[in-house]
């Protein structure tokens, strides 16, 4: 026993995911490479790089502003100087749709990391602690989860009610039980490991191993359901808005124009279908990097991959 104690002590405790590789052991560059040589990673990877660009120089990749109005071009078809054609409003429907990607980006983003700044931890102290912490978040979690997820975002928004900052506290309260089941999942998948318990030994405290040990070796799930949920986070504001609940006018957003297009849609079928290509190509996107993501990071979900593919 003494010996095996003296052995515990000099080893450094080795983090090693659940699928026998750590996420800190792979490097950058592999796990770049890995990316990059995948066909739908770079094709999701483009098209969401494509939308980001868009969305900071939006001041500067056009000079009109979504608030210039020509009634004389009102729902006009697309031309050379409007390829996307105009609105009801005689608005550009191309101006429009640079600037709402600035309103669809910015609430994926701040209502992804709200979700992952609640869910992480409480996922983290569930997995660790167990016992009446792991019950009392779980079954609160349960709670949330016996609502459908649109609901529970309605329910947010008529008591906060409309505006786009209701808007993203209504979508991190839909999608924060997500993480704290992903994260609970992973960590009880990571504590029976012999690091943990070599880390135990060496007296570090239950912060110290969470924050070194259990948390570096989840990130590769938390990064792809993050992914993910940027389109399902885009997919929902846009219903949102759509209804009347989200972002208000002057605020453009992709599911507000659909759900004033949607009135014209026999006589300007493009002031319905130039948004909804919009939220089509960057869900795909963030669909796709997503996919490639998950293989990427989890070394059993590339040996999956390889063995279908062989197979097929």
């Amino acid at each position: 026993m003494s010996a095996s104690r003296r052995v515990i002590r000099v080893t450094q405790p080795t983090p090693v995911g659940a699928s026998g590789e750590s996420p800190l052991r792979l490097g950058r560059a592999p796990v770049l490479r890995r990316l990059l040589g995948d066909a739908g990673g770079l094709i999701g990877l483009a098209i969401i790089t494509l939308f980001v660009i868009v969305a900071v120089l939006a001041p500067f990749l056009t000079a009109e502003t979504p608030r210039q109005q020509d009634l004389s071009r009102r729902l006009a078809p697309p031309s050379w100087r409007a390829p996307l054609g105009f609105d009801e409003l005689g608005r550009n429907e191309g101006v429009l749709i640079i600037w709402g990607s600035r309103t669809s980006l910015t609430i994926a983003v701040a209502s992804v990391l709200a979700s992952v700044g609640a869910g992480v931890p409480l996922g983290l102290v569930g997995g660790f602690y167990r016992g009446v912490a792991d019950d009392l978040i779980m079954r609160i979690v349960d709670v949330m989860l016996a609502f459908p997820g649109v609901l529970l975002a309605l329910v947010v928004i008529a008591v906060l009610g409309s505006g786009l900052t209701s808007l993203i506290l209504a979508v991190t309260v839909y999608s924060v039980p997500t993480y704290v089941r992903l994260v609970r999942a992973a960590t009880l998948q990571i504590m029976p490991r012999q690091f943990i318990e070599a880390a135990r030994a060496t007296g570090a405290g239950s912060v110290r191993i969470m924050r070194l040990h259990v948390l570096p070796n989840i990130l590769g799930p938390i990064i792809v359901q993050g992914s993910l949920s940027m389109g399902t986070v885009i997919l929902t504001a846009g219903a949102m808005s759509f209804l009347g609940l989200g972002v208000q006018p002057p605020t453009v957003e992709w599911g507000a124009m659909i759900s004033t297009g949607r009135l014209y849609v026999r006589n300007a079928p493009h002031a319905v279908v130039a948004p909804g290509l919009a939220i089509v190509l960057v869900v795909l996107g963030f669909n796709l990097l997503g996919d490639a993501l998950r293989d990427t990071l989890d070394p059993t979900s590339r040996l999956v991959s390889a063995s279908r593919k062989a197979g097929g």
